[in-house]
């Protein structure tokens, strides 16, 4: 026979091991775990960084937005000197629009660090903590989607940087000669360099053109790594918020199952009383035949009036589950607020890559009709194509997986057993439904969000301008 306190012993060490394991599998999981970006980048400085590391970053910081502007301020110029030239035109847009958007991408971050790091840090504390151990898979999940949409993005990436380097060096043909047209600015030939740009003075002579060369170099490899750790952050937060939603939908689904473990671990503490009480039942002097019966077969008065059930522990379960329900309400509102408050944070700057992707697809995608007859060339504006492509398609996708997780929300509310609980369950029921029927969207300003919708709108303005181009060309 187990003694009340071996039993109590017993339950005690089974309640500790399941909490270690669950604090150890929470504390396991690493999210946002491509952050490094941002140090690698120089965005952000090292963790632990000394005053004197904190300097330098910030000086390099400066460094590399001064060259940015001064590459900006250099390929606005080129568009207004050799205005009419559509080829020209179009090949410093496609790479002004890039830069533009790697500037306007870094700016804003830099800006809004502090918001941002602050939504990571709810993101970390306040869900994934807290998290049972079982739903971590969801955000495991999430994780090795961001992992997968870099790997798929990082080649292209990398091929675009080394292949805008490498270009200038193996062809014999002059990057800025279209149609024998060269760019000319103040009648310095701007010739073998990587991207169009305007200067007022002469670059033909050595050191300048070395210098400027690798200036170029700079400016794109930095505006890519920028570009991408910026842009990693997004996507983070998106697929993490649709994690939640799953999370969500888990826990309703599981509603019976987690109860059950629930008023398993709340029994357990009052384990101790009612072994006393088994304990001295065993005990007590059984007189007669009926009062066997009584204690088999638990009817009628067996002498303690603490085995007679209450009519308040009748429900209990009940309850439990209303109490589950009121849980899981205050969860969605939760993922809603943190959906709510990532679009304050990047739904500025979504929107300039929205309004930015059109020109740079249409500017790229003429250019490859241009260089079929230049094999450098033409692969170098392929993978510019290509990763603009992928950049918003990977926002889409995203932004479309926030929407439809989030709608399976209603019918998870409603799938659970409601017909079977009690009035007050099913009081609250109707109106988790209804806050759950209004999808979340991740906004990319007023009037766009970020779903496949919008990815096929902004394909098709893409193409409405591609051949408006190549009819201004041909005429």
């Amino acid at each position: 026979m187990i003694t009340p306190k071996k039993k109590q012993t017993e339950d005690s060490e089974k309640r500790e091991k399941m909490k270690n394991d669950k604090e150890f599998s929470a504390n396991k999981v690493r999210i946002m775990t491509l952050d490094f970006l941002l140090r690698v980048s120089g965005l952000v400085p090292p963790n632990n960084a000394t005053p004197f590391l904190r300097f330098l970053n910030k000086v390099f910081l400066t460094v590399v937005f001064t060259l940015f502007i001064l590459a900006l301020l250099g390929q606005m110029m080129a568009v207004y000197v050799n205005w009419g030239n559509i080829p020209v035109i179009s090949t410093d847009m496609s790479y002004m629009s890039g830069l533009l958007l790697t500037v306007s991408s870094c700016v804003y971050f830099l800006h809004n660090k502090y918001k941002f790091m602050r939504l990571i840090d709810l993101l970390r504390n306040e869900f994934v903590e807290n998290m049972n151990s079982k739903y971590i898979k969801f955000i495991h999940i999430a994780e090795r989607q961001i992992q997968l949409s870099v790997t798929l993005t990082a080649p292209v990436a990398v091929s675009l940087g080394t292949i805008s380097i490498v270009v200038p060096f193996l062809n014999d043909s002059k990057i800025s000669n279209f149609n024998n047209n060269t760019v000319n600015s103040n009648g310095n030939n701007l010739d073998r360099l990587m991207f169009v740009m305007w200067f007022p003075f002469s670059i033909e002579g050595s050191p300048q053109f070395e210098i400027i060369l690798v200036l170029q170099m700079a400016v794109i490899f930095f505006s890519i790594l920028m570009l991408a750790a910026v842009d990693v952050i997004f996507l983070s937060l998106m697929s993490h918020a649709a994690a939640q939603f799953k999370v969500l939908c888990a826990m309703l689904n599981d509603m019976h199952e987690n109860v059950s473990e629930a008023e398993l671990n709340r029994t357990k503490h009052t384990s101790q009383l009612q072994d006393i009480a088994d304990f001295n039942l065993m005990k007590a002097l059984v007189t007669s035949a009926d009062d066997i019966t009584c204690h088999e077969s638990g009817r009628g008065n067996c002498g303690s009036p603490s085995f007679e059930t209450r009519p308040e522990d009748r429900h209990v379960n009940r309850n439990a589950f209303r109490l589950y329900l009121v849980k899981c309400v205050k969860y969605h509102q939760a993922v809603i607020e943190f959906v709510n408050s990532l679009n304050e944070i990047v739904s500025l700057i979504t929107s300039v890559k929205i309004v930015n992707f059109p020109p740079i697809l249409c500017m790229t995608g003429f250019e490859m009709t241009q260089s079929f007859d230049n094999y450098e060339q033409f692969l170098q504006f392929a993978t510019l194509f290509a990763i603009s492509l992928l950049l918003i398609a990977a926002y889409c996708w995203f932004g479309q997986q926030v929407i439809d997780e989030s709608e399976k929300v209603q019918l998870a509310f409603y799938s659970t057993d409601w017909y079977n609980q009690t009035p007050e369950y099913r009081s609250l029921l109707p109106l988790a439904i209804m806050r759950a029927s209004r999808p979340l969207k991740v906004k990319a300003g007023v009037f766009f969000d970020m779903s496949f919708l919008t990815l096929a709108s902004l394909v098709n303005v893409s193409y409405r301008y591609f051949t408006m181009l190549i009819q201004l060309h041909d005429s």
